[in-house]
């Protein structure tokens, strides 16, 4: 995985916004210490993305998990836009929605890379399923991610 590939880059831009904000606290006078957080930052990005690639379940699970926990901390909602981003349908797909058991029929159509009315589609000819709570149920995203990776 090289900086040009698309998840690589995503996440070394979410770690380039997270140190700019660490260099914001620590002042210019830290220098050779940003330096070297920026360093291990591309490292790790490289590391997640082949993670993310080519890990099994487990691992790619884990390292979603530990991703989506960092960019998105405590209650951050997950803006819809980033499930159409490449870690976000690595997400999708591997863990459904962090959290949650059902979504909104805006937020399923995000992850489907879809439109609502789509979603609403889908829900009525029992290709996605109502949670008994309400909106859509993650599992079933999944399974139809899996199924037609584009809905």
């Amino acid at each position: 995985m090289t900086p040009d590939d698309p998840l690589t880059h995503e996440i070394i831009e979410q770690f380039e916004a997270l140190a700019l904000r660490i260099e914001t606290v620590l002042g210019p006078s830290d220098l050779k210490f940003t330096m070297e957080l920026r360093f291990r930052l591309e490292q790790a990005a490289k590391t997640l993305s082949l993670q993310l690639r080519g890990g099994d379940d487990h691992e790619v699970a884990g390292a979603v998990t530990d991703l989506v926990n960092v960019f998105f901390p405590d209650e951050t909602p997950i803006p819809d836009t980033w499930w159409g981003t490449e870690l976000g349908r690595i997400a999708a797909l591997s863990v459904g929605h962090p959290g949650a058991d059902a979504v909104s029929h805006s937020v399923a159509a995000a992850m489907l890379g879809v439109s609502r009315p789509r979603v609403t589609t889908l829900v009525g000819e029992g290709k996605l399923a109502e949670h008994p709570g309400g909106g859509v149920a993650v599992d079933s995203i999944q399974q139809r991610l899996t199924q037609h990776p584009r809905a």
